[in-house]
C-alpha cells in the first residue's frame, strides 16, 4: 500500500481538538487494526503538538553547561545568560545538531537532514533564536 504524506499547519488549539478526537475514537472502535493506525497518528499528531516545548527542555539542558542563570525564552544569549561568544560560535551548533538528533530518534524519523552549520548558530542572538533554527532544521528533513 502507498503512502501518502498529509502536512497541514492548524493551531495549538486545533491540534489540541483532534487529539482529543482521536482519543475518543481509539477508545470506542473494536477494529484493532484501526486503533493501530490511528494510534500511529496520534502519536505523531502529539510529537508535533509538543515538539517546541521538547526543543525548549533540551535548549536548557545544554545551555546548564555554560549558565545557571533562568533561561526563558527571550533570553539573550549573550547579555542576558552570559555565555560567552565563544562557545557560541565553537559549540553552539553541535549541541543544535545533537537535539535534532534526539528528535528525530524520538519521533522515529530516520531520515538524513542537513546538519545546522556553526555560522547558522552563530546568527542566534535570543533561545528562542535558537528553537527556531533547530525546529527549521528539523522540518526540512
Amino acid at each position: 500500500m502507498s503512502q501518502i504524506n498529509i502536512n497541514f499547519n492548524v493551531s495549538r488549539k486545533d491540534a489540541k481538538m483532534f487529539i482529543t478526537s482521536i482519543e475518543y475514537v481509539i477508545l470506542n472502535t473494536q477494529n484493532q487494526q484501526a486503533k493501530k493506525r490511528l494510534y500511529t497518528i496520534l502519536n505523531e499528531i502529539k510529537f508535533d503538538y509538543w515538539k517546541d516545548d521538547k526543543i525548549l527542555l533540551f535548549v536548557s539542558q545544554g545551555l546548564r553547561i555554560v549558565t545557571r542563570k533562568p533561561i526563558h525564552l527571550k533570553s539573550k544569549l549573550q547579555s542576558e545568560l552570559g555565555i560567552p561568544e565563544i562557545w557560541i560560535h565553537r559549540t553552539l551548533y553541535k549541541m543544535c545538531n545533537d537535539i535534532i538528533e534526539r528528535l528525530m530518534h524520538l519521533s522515529k524519523k530516520n531520515k538524513p537532514y542537513k546538519s545546522v552549520t556553526p555560522n547558522q548558530a552563530s546568527t542566534c542572538k535570543t533561545v528562542h533564536d535558537i528553537i527556531k533554527l533547530i525546529r527549521s532544521t528539523y522540518d526540512k528533513a
